[in-house]
């Protein structure tokens, strides 16, 4: 959320930047040899910053142009990143930490190039998969379009539920049941943080945040 804010706070400041995209991306990719960055969410503020620039500039003319890639093409790529990542968690290659954009890569014991070859493959495959989705995204309205809607609710709440479903399932547990919980409870996360009680807090809680930002 802090991230969000500084975002949303510059935002027009920083479009008023020449070639601002590419440039944060090396600015992403720099970041990782700032140590402590974990202090006001610097690190993850800088390394994410791409992604919230991406969806401020890409519109729904250019979401059209990707209907050109076949949808089993798209399909098959989703298939290709889900078995990549359960190999990479099973044969433990990259510490999951390196995900969260928060550390430094020598706090994360890494080698200074070798990092920064993994966050440049790291956003370019975030954003292949994100294109993937998309592609699979129906255009037409389906029972769970009114969740999208909701999504910045998801966002802003979301730590605080999954914090609880982690702390009631023991860590030494590996059992099926355990492993089925993790995997449906972002859905039942999603789907409880979409309800209007969540959308109520969410804007008593923000409006004045808001409109100061505007």
């Amino acid at each position: 959320m802090l991230s969000l804010f500084f975002w949303r706070i510059s935002l027009k400041y920083l479009i008023k930047i020449k070639y601002i995209l590419p440039i944060s991306f090396v600015l992403g990719i720099i970041v990782g040899l700032i140590p402590n960055g974990s202090i006001l969410s610097f690190s993850r503020t800088i390394f994410f910053l791409p992604f919230f620039l991406l969806g401020y500039y890409c519109d729904f003319n250019k979401l059209e142009k990707l209907n050109k890639i076949n949808v089993w093409t798209a399909l098959l790529g989703v298939i290709l990143f889900i078995v990549l990542g359960l190999y990479i968690a099973d044969k433990n290659i990259l510490d999951y930490r390196f995900l969260y954009g928060s550390y430094s890569y020598k706090e994360l014991n890494m080698n200074v190039w070798i990092g920064m070859a993994y966050r440049i493959l790291l956003y370019m495959s975030s954003i292949a998969l994100s294109l993937f989705i998309c592609i699979l995204t129906p255009t037409i309205k389906t029972f769970y379009s009114n969740l999208a809607k909701s999504t910045m609710y998801v966002y802003a709440f979301h730590i605080y539920v999954v914090l609880i479903i982690f702390y009631l399932i023991p860590t030494w547990d590996e059992s099926i049941l355990t492993k089925c919980i993790i995997l449906f409870s972002p859905l039942f996360v999603t789907y409880l943080l979409s309800s209007k009680i969540f959308a109520t807090i969410y804007k008593f809680m923000f409006s004045y945040f808001h409109k100061l930002i505007k």
